[in-house]
């Protein structure tokens, strides 16, 4: 058995026995995760002009090609986050978004008026949000980023559950953050409605429930958190979390139709009363350093 990916714990198991999909549950933390050795080659590898152009889970493959901010729910989103984020950090200073893909984030933080840039591991979507949007992104890993000067905000829209040592990610990001900065941290929940209805229904028919169960954990995902799960994580590098919410995509931006499309719509709206969407989103703060007053 390997060790968890969220937080080094031995005390791990399988977490769905018999089945194919090969995950990982930490008994310590509670994170799902793959196990096996996951390199920066290997990543940098897996995310080509294929997997951004072809393979991108749902619509947001239409950020590189028919992009419009107005029209995109994501992007509505990511707005009223950057307004949040400028909220509790107090000023628009400077904002780092790793593993930015074509950098639409960074472009809209730049264009509320940020000093924003980006950094992520792709080359090609790298170098098409260079000439798509005229941002700075910076080619590589949060490590490959200097400390000083120290960023005001860091930002990861669905990039943790991707690397393969989330922990060193947090703590790298951590050590770039000012004092008093804010970390925000958007992935999956492992615990949404939906996650908890497939977990169910694969007890009860697991041969027909696979597919799904494959679907709904994507062979990228190298780590997979719960609230609990992500909030210790980001104690634990230091921060101190400020907010937790839930998010999802609108069901016309996951790409499907008709009878389908309602009873995700039906899941969503049961989800959103649960507080059980299917990502979730914890802003986090760098605390700053107490004066002793002798």
């Amino acid at each position: 058995m390997m060790n968890c990916r969220a937080c080094g714990s031995e005390r791990t198991e399988k977490r769905f026995p018999g089945a194919s999909l090969d995950l990982l549950r930490c008994q310590d933390c509670g994170a799902m995760f793959r196990p096996g050795e996951v390199t920066q080659e290997d990543l940098s590898r897996l995310y080509n002009e294929d997997y951004f152009l072809k393979s991108w889970p749902g619509s947001l493959g239409r950020f590189f090609s028919d992009f419009d901010p107005a029209r995109h729910n994501k992007t509505r989103f990511l707005q009223k986050q950057l307004a949040e984020l400028t909220r509790l950090a107090g000023k628009k200073g400077r904002l780092l978004d790793v593993g930015c893909a074509n950098g639409v984030f960074v472009w809209m933080a730049k264009q509320s008026g940020w000093q924003a840039e980006g950094v992520e591991l792709s080359r090609f979507a790298a170098a098409r949000g260079r000439e798509q949007f005229q941002v700075v992104i910076h080619e590589g890993t949060v490590d490959d980023m200097p400390d000083e000067p120290a960023f005001d905000v860091i930002t990861l829209w669905d990039t943790l559950e991707h690397v393969s040592d989330p922990s060193h990610e947090l703590h790298a990001c951590f050590q770039r953050l000012a004092p008093g900065g804010i970390i925000a941290v958007l992935t999956p929940d492992a615990s949404s409605l939906i996650n908890r209805v497939v977990h169910a229904a694969h007890i009860v028919a697991p041969r027909a429930l696979a597919p799904l169960l494959e679907k709904l954990y994507h062979a990228d995902h190298l780590t997979c958190f719960d609230r609990q799960s992500l909030a210790r994580a980001l104690v634990k590098q230091g921060f101190q979390i400020q907010w937790v919410q839930g998010y999802d995509e609108a069901p016309e931006d996951t790409e499907t139709a008709g009878l389908v499309r309602l009873g995700v719509l039906a899941v969503r709206v049961a989800a959103m009363i649960a507080h059980r969407e299917h990502e979730l989103l914890i802003l986090a703060g760098k605390p700053k350093p107490r004066h002793h007053h002798s």
